[in-house]
């Protein structure tokens, strides 16, 4: 196995005992140590610089990242939230994230997963206030 820098160059190839099969010479010990001194020069020379996001694009159920060197990742599958209604907020009933109640004529979103005797604004987001007509 041949262990390169940088794709093309001709730098030694680091030769390793397993794939060799046999022992390595004094010579392939020397080779391997003085391959890696070249690399680690060349990285504190100019170090690797870290790689940012450029833009993240959706297009329906897909995700696409757009790396700051122009490398593209994706399309990944983005997850489907299937709403878990639960009817009308029922004191002492156990609610856990996503199940939606009505509750004095609004439609709620559980964001926090709870059991409670009283219904406690800071368990839930208000979805839709339910309106009368006149």
């Amino acid at each position: 196995m041949k262990v390169y820098l940088k794709k093309g160059e001709n730098q030694m190839p680091i030769i390793y005992r397993e794939h060799k099969g046999a022992p390595l010479t004094i010579q392939e010990m020397d080779g391997n140590f003085k391959a890696l001194e070249e690399r680690l020069e060349a990285l504190e020379k100019a170090p690797l610089m870290a790689e940012g996001i450029k833009n993240i694009h959706q297009e329906g159920d897909q995700l696409k990242i757009e790396s700051t060197e122009g490398r593209l990742f994706g399309p990944f599958q983005l997850p489907k939230y299937l709403p878990n209604p639960k009817g009308v907020w029922t004191s002492g009933e156990k609610y856990t994230w996503g199940d939606w109640v009505s509750h004095d004529k609004s439609l709620y979103f559980c964001i926090k997963g709870h059991a409670s005797e009283v219904f406690a604004k800071e368990n839930w987001q208000e979805l839709l206030v339910m309106k009368t007509a006149g």
